[in-house]
């Protein structure tokens, strides 16, 4: 069930250059969120109950939730400062109040035979992904985690994924740390028998990582981004095409996704 919630900003920091780690109080959210959904949010400040005079952005963004904590009510928001909207939000502090709508979306699917797992993050992509990687090691998953960046600057929760367990990959496009190169590249090389793949990242990339996973009968599953309006598949302005067996489709990255089958929508 999709709440609308005046919330109120618990920290708002910067985690490395031009990355943000926002924590908001809702204890809605965070129990009901999954790994995979998002929240949207306005960017129109709410002062004592009332609109700001300002409507711009008028649109809402959308923001992958990183992380939730149940007990304490928290929802954690992992965002890379890349625009006015990002750059609007950075500027929040605590007990700023913000118009939210989620836990929105469909999620990654956690089989309960599921074994062993990899993850494949690229650059913010990683976002969505500590949140899942904590949830298939609570079910007792082994997780590969294959991060990539441009630099060693651009990695980020280096110490918070290897502390939970995951076996960690690092790849640079600079090779400032880990293997030089693209992570795709350390994916080719290391992919061994797992029983599913995540991804999220650039288009280019997750394609790549569909097409390596496939070739070793891996089922993969993909985090789509797209612009988006409403936020709740009613504007259609974040389709994207689909494959179902020999025709297309369009599916809503907001409802229907963000996360799709991999094979259904970077095979086409």
């Amino acid at each position: 069930m999709t709440i609308l919630e005046d919330l109120k900003i618990l920290k708002n920091e910067e985690v490395a250059k031009n990355y943000m780690m926002m924590e908001i109080k809702s204890e809605n959210i965070a129990r009901k969120a999954v790994p995979g959904q998002f929240v949207h949010i306005s960017l129109n400040e709410k002062v004592n109950g009332n609109k700001n005079i300002t409507n711009d952005p008028l649109l809402r963004r959308p923001f992958s939730i990183h992380d939730v904590d149940v007990e304490r009510g928290i929802v954690k928001i992992l965002y890379k400062v890349v625009g006015k909207g990002t750059f609007l939000l950075s500027r929040k502090r605590a007990n700023d109040v913000l118009s939210i709508m989620g836990p929105l979306g469909n999620g990654f699917a956690i089989k309960k035979d599921i074994a062993k797992a990899a993850i494949v993050a690229g650059g913010i992509g990683v976002a969505p992904m500590y949140f899942l990687l904590k949830a298939l090691l609570k079910n007792g998953v082994e997780v590969d985690f294959y991060l990539g960046a441009l630099s060693k600057s651009e990695l980020l929760l280096l110490d918070e994924i290897s502390s939970l367990g995951a076996n960690l990959h690092i790849a640079t496009d600079d090779g400032s740390m880990g293997k030089k190169g693209r992570v795709i590249d350390l994916l080719y090389k290391n992919l061994k028998t797992v029983d599913v793949t995540y991804t999220c990242g650039s288009k280019l990339m997750m394609r790549e990582v569909v097409k390596i996973a496939l070739a070793k009968g891996i089922p993969v599953q993909v985090s789509m981004e797209e612009k988006m309006a409403c936020g709740i598949g009613a504007c259609l302005s974040c389709v994207c095409k689909v494959k179902n067996n020999e025709h297309f489709e369009y599916k809503r990255v907001c409802a229907e996704g963000p996360v799709f089958d991999g094979k259904s929508v970077m095979m086409v």
